[in-house]
């Protein structure tokens, strides 16, 4: 099995190389070795061009000499996105600075051995090469035909294209970005028998009047209100069940306690200066505290009133003291404020200026190949394209593109591929018929994406292009990089071996909890929730569920499919936490206190399980699959088995050869994170 070798930042191994050598969530073992002596804890706004870097091959490298590396490799090979600027350097990921200056060195090592070595690439490796090879022509092409014929797009043009587009593409809603740091005044309480709301708030707060405060924990409504059903119309709230769980405010003492944390992380980012984030992750009570909200108000999304208003009273960046809200208290870091109309010019220049060029270079490489084409199809005998090779076409085949020619016959021919009647016809039907002239399905040829690349190389080769010392030097770097990285991927190969069979059936007899499956039901559900009077009876409430029940089983009589049953669920079901087709999953049998254990053992011959009265509800399920408790047989599992033992292989040879190779440049890393 071949050792992955893509590292996820691809930082200082780039497309061309086609593989970085330095993968998995450990990057780089280089400060296994590194003398303490020798680091360097600094700040990013500390570090400076004189600043010692890493030592390697006996040489100590500044980030300034770092950047002349850089630069001197040619621009293609550089690492990708790559600044060679301070400021940028010092606002880059320490991880991903340790990263840049490791891999550069494997890199720089890795060549040196497979020099020394005399290592050659397979045969397949070297078709790759080629590929990439000929990428850097066509690039040579680019620089001379297209790149160093776009100008700039002006200050002038970029507000003519804004204030033409700013109403159709620039347009944006109001938006508000924030972060809060949340702490619940509420509390959870589990209805027992004989509770009223009433009874509940006076236990729970000294003050039967807050019966109206108490809150649904799903919802987060009041519990006491009425609520919508699905057709619209308000019913009454449904009576107080034992064991619901509610949201109870906290007594007044309680609440003081909770307006005092507030204030207490308050003091932390203001005075303090602690990072927002960190407090909000360490103290908010909301779902996953700290992370960024965006609020579009104009798309429906609420925000409470409160934290609305104490936003709009803070300027981007500034927090907020504690705001009390109905669910407890909010700190508010204000991030941004996107308002209505158009986004500001300053904020889509550079997408503008990007679009700009982006035509023009298009217009500029759509006019070359229009004239190089005329001029290859004037040439009388047709130019070679490349040693051996030209630009054939089968008139015949174009001429019958519309009417008579198979999909599959071939208009044109290249080592790069085939170009048939059937790409020609989904290229330009829409430009062409059956009456279209020759001539005219001839000049369309130059859009033909094999013939532009013949067209490129035949330009390229005729104007010699490519002997140049840069376009060598190219070459030479783009041939060094490719060898390095198949030296080192062919040196991860040899160093793994696989797993013999003794040790997958150790690993599997080891982990056995792995490949072990409890027993799980795949269920569709139908959810019926008649309206029961808040003032109802035990007895008034068993009738009415009674009564639901048996009317959904009738409803149920002859349905014995999964289609009818997703039906009569599409019909029926009021269940909006549920989806439309009544799906809830695959569940174990501890689903829903034991439902699942019940349906389960019941396993019944038709599949349809129910109804049955659950809670306030009635429930009715078809059983889409009824998986038993298993242990996969280890033939089964062996694919998984092999995969873990070679990645863990993968891992600990890739930390060898990363020390290894450290250990020859003599890598030492001297900024601290």
């Amino acid at each position: 099995m071949k050792p992955s070798l893509l590292h996820p930042l691809r930082l200082a191994i780039p497309v061309f190389c086609g593989a970085a050598f330095l993968a998995g969530p450990a990057p780089l073992a280089a400060q296994e070795t590194q003398p303490a002596s020798r680091m360097i804890s600094l700040e990013g706004d500390s570090i400076t061009e004189q600043t010692p870097y890493y030592t390697a091959f006996g040489e100590v490298v500044t980030v300034g000499d770092f950047f002349e590396q850089m630069r001197d490799l040619p621009a293609d090979l550089r690492p990708q996105n790559l600044e060679l600027e301070i400021e940028a350097f010092r606002a880059m990921d320490p991880e991903q600075r340790r990263l840049l200056a490791s891999d550069l060195v494997i890199y720089q090592q890795a060549t040196q051995d497979a020099k020394a070595e005399g290592f050659t690439p397979d045969a397949e490796s070297m078709e790759q090469l080629l590929a990439r090879q000929n990428q850097a022509i066509a690039k040579v092409w680019l620089d001379e035909n297209v790149n160093s014929k776009v100008e700039e797009p002006s200050d002038e043009e970029i507000a003519a294209y804004y204030e033409d587009k700013k109403e159709s593409r620039f347009t944006q809603r109001e938006q508000l970005q924030f972060r809060h740091i949340f702490f619940s005044t509420y509390k959870d309480y589990v209805v027992e028998a004989g509770d009223t709301l009433e009874s509940i708030a006076e236990k729970m707060t000294g003050d039967a009047s807050r019966a109206s405060d108490i809150l649904d924990s799903r919802s987060k409504e009041a519990r006491s209100a009425d609520v919508e059903d699905r057709e619209g119309n308000m019913v009454p709230a449904q009576a107080l069940v034992e064991g619901e769980v509610l949201l109870v405010p906290m007594s007044e003492a309680e609440t003081q306690a909770i307006l005092e944390k507030a204030r207490s992380a308050y003091q932390r980012v203001t005075e303090g200066g602690e990072p927002f984030e960190d407090v909000a992750s360490e103290l908010s009570e909301a779902d996953r505290p700290g992370r960024l909200l965006v609020i579009n108000p104009g798309d429906g999304k609420q925000i409470l009133g409160p934290i609305r208003e104490t936003f709009d009273t803070l300027k981007d960046g500034e927090i907020s003291e504690p705001v009390k809200t109905r669910h407890g208290y909010q700190i508010i870091n204000r991030v941004r404020h996107r308002p209505d109309g158009p986004q500001p010019l300053d904020e889509v220049r550079d997408v503008i200026s990007s679009t700009l060029d982006r035509e023009r270079r298009t217009a500029i490489i759509d006019e070359s190949f229009d004239r190089l084409w005329d001029e290859y199809r004037a040439a009388d005998p047709k130019p070679e394209t490349s040693p051996g090779k030209s630009i054939d076409i089968d008139e015949e085949v174009l001429a019958a593109a519309f009417t008579t020619a198979e999909p599959e016959d071939v208009i044109v021919a290249t080592d790069a591929g085939s170009y048939t009647v059937q790409a020609f016809r989904l290229d330009f039907g829409r430009d062409f018929n059956e009456e279209t002239p020759l001539e005219e399905l001839l000049a369309a040829m130059d859009r033909v994406g094999l013939v532009r690349r013949e067209l490129l190389f035949w330009d390229t080769n005729r104007k010699k292009l490519t002997e140049t010392q840069e376009f060598a030097d190219l070459n030479k770097a783009l041939e060094d990089r490719f060898y390095a990285a198949r030296y080192l991927e062919n040196k991860m190969q040899s160093a793994i071996e696989e797993p013999s069979e003794e040790e997958l059936r150790t690993f599997y007899e080891e982990n056995m909890d792995r490949y072990s499956r409890d027993a799980s039901l795949l269920l569709r559900q139908i959810t019926k929730r008649p309206p029961i009077p808040a003032d109802a009876t035990e007895a008034e409430r068993e009738r009415i569920l009674e009564e639901e029940r048996a009317k959904l089983a009738k409803e149920l009589e002859g349905v014995d499919t999964i289609d009818g049953f997703t039906a009569k669920v599409k019909e029926l079901s009021e269940d909006d936490f549920v989806k439309a087709d009544g799906s809830v999953g695959r569940v174990g049998l501890e689903w829903r206190d034991g439902l699942g254990q019940g349906i389960y053992d019941a396993n019944p011959k038709s599949r349809i399980f129910g109804p049955i009265v659950w809670g306030d509800e009635v429930l009715a399920h078809y059983i889409v699959r009824r998986d038993e408790p298993r242990t996969a047989e280890f033939e089964d599992a062996k694919a998984d088995i092999n995969q873990q033992i070679m990645n863990k292989r993968n891992a600990a040879a890739r930390e060898k050869i990363v020390s290894e190779m450290n250990e020859k440049a003599g890598y030492e890393y001297h900024l601290g994170s």
